[in-house]
């Protein structure tokens, strides 16, 4: 098991690096850069040579990106190109707020799914399947932005009050935070519940045809003691990766999300940085999500390697 977590782990680092090359290169391709914005806001009243200097943008790409790098090692993440504040200052403000919202959503997909796949399973080709099937065919083909869109215009309507616009932290505010969270949390997860819950009834269908299920049934046990101590145990493996496949789901939710509901997380963040196009602001955002995920998948290859030893002899 050592040997298989690190060799999951040492592919954590040229995963990291060739994403944040990918990402700096294509930034760097966008139509128009931060100098034009800041030139064009002054009235071309600023020396255009003089604020690619200041910002470093008269080095060549390869310049750039490896000074980067070399700043991210030693802990820098650079400042950012319009108000001159730490990249890392700014991450830490925000990077709580994303994971909020995505712990809670996760917690509501899981809530959604994992109940109603394995009653859709049981009860199969009754009415109770068909109305999961249906629910989760929507989940995945209704959009997020949609859906929060309806929500922002239809709850003021339905319960004559608005939606907080704002945010109060969990720690200074606990009330004032879940009432702002649990619409775009519970739009979130419901979205992604779709495809776990599919999995879920799927893998359940396929456990309760195996022979040892219907020894247990044979044995007189009762069905709940089959449905949940036999059954969902050994269909829980392969759903652990469809959880972790999901996590770059939810980073992609929460820009809409954030954006639609005023959070002051990493999704917003990012709009704003990719529109000012900031470089090193991007370049951060972009590492800690691709980190988030990266780091999410060793999680689950290393919790399937643990329930499925065949996976870490391999």
């Amino acid at each position: 098991m050592r040997q298989y977590a690190v060799r999951r782990f040492l592919l954590l680092v040229p995963t990291l690096f060739g994403v944040t090359l990918l990402v700096a290169a294509l930034v760097r391709l966008l139509p128009g850069t931060v100098v034009d914005i800041i030139v064009a806001e002054s009235g071309g009243q600023i020396d255009r040579a003089e604020v690619e200097r200041r910002l470093g943008l008269d080095r060549s790409f390869p310049e750039f990106y490896a000074d980067w790098v070399w700043g991210v090692v030693r802990g820098d993440f650079g400042q950012r190109f319009r108000g001159g504040g730490e990249v890392l200052d700014d991450l830490a403000d925000r990077i709580p707020v994303t994971l909020e919202l995505g712990i809670f959503a996760m917690l509501v997909a899981l809530a959604i799914a994992v109940p109603v796949g394995v009653l859709a399973a049981v009860r199969q080709d009754s009415p109770v399947d068909y109305v999961a099937r249906s629910f989760a065919v929507s989940a995945i083909a209704l959009p997020t932005f949609w859906l929060g869109t309806l929500a922002v215009v239809f709850i003021p309507k339905l319960f004559g009050k608005s939606l907080p616009v704002f945010y109060h932290h969990f720690w200074d505010d606990p009330v004032e935070n879940l009432k702002q969270m649990w619409v775009p949390a519970v739009i979130l997860g419901a979205a992604i519940s779709g495809s776990i819950m599919r999995l879920v009834r799927s893998q359940m269908l396929e456990v309760l045809r195996q022979d040892y299920i219907r020894t247990a049934w044979a044995k007189g046990l009762r069905e709940r003691a089959v449905v949940m101590r036999h059954a969902l145990r050994n269909a829980l493996i392969p759903i652990v990766t469809i959880i972790g496949l999901q996590v770059p789901v939810l980073v992609g939710g929460s820009v809409v999300m954030e954006s639609i509901f005023v959070l002051p997380g990493m999704g917003r963040l990012l709009m704003e940085a990719l529109f000012m196009r900031d470089y090193p602001l991007v370049l951060g955002i972009n590492l800690v999500v691709a980190a988030f995920i990266v780091v999410a998948n060793l999680v689950v290859d290393l919790t399937y390697g643990y329930l499925d030893p065949r996976v870490r002899m391999a």
